[in-house]
């Protein structure tokens, strides 16, 4: 939590409309990070120690499975939970994210409420 009493939330996807979606989404009771790669939602989630994460599988540079297993080897982020969120829909992706600690993967397109469900099913 930051010094508002806010749970924060890192969203990291390529895609600025999304991040914008995200963010109008929850920007009333989150503090919303935002990171448009990999390594910028790494670097994000080990600094700041997000309370959930949503992130894109597909992103230039280090891709969100990559930087998945990274967030999940560390001591800081092992424990944060993670939304896979990908406009790719192979089970392999699925079945891949799920083993490196995902809990829950969304397909886009999504509803603002349909990701204010996932992320209050697992906060």
């Amino acid at each position: 939590m930051d010094a508002k009493g806010k749970k924060k939330l890192l969203i990291a996807d390529d895609e600025p409309n999304i991040r914008l979606m995200v963010r109008r989404t929850f920007e009333q009771r989150y503090v919303v990070l935002e990171a448009k790669n990999g390594k910028e939602a790494v670097d994000l989630a080990l600094q700041h120690v997000p309370d959930i994460i949503i992130m894109d599988v597909m992103m230039p540079g280090v891709d969100g499975l990559t930087a998945l297993n990274t967030i999940r080897n560390s001591k800081s982020g092992a424990a944060i939970p993670v939304i896979m969120f990908t406009g790719v829909g192979f089970e392999l992706n699925q079945q891949l994210a799920g083993s490196l600690g995902a809990q829950a993967y969304l397909r886009k397109p999504v509803t603002p409420q349909e990701l204010l469900d996932a992320v209050s099913k697992i906060i």
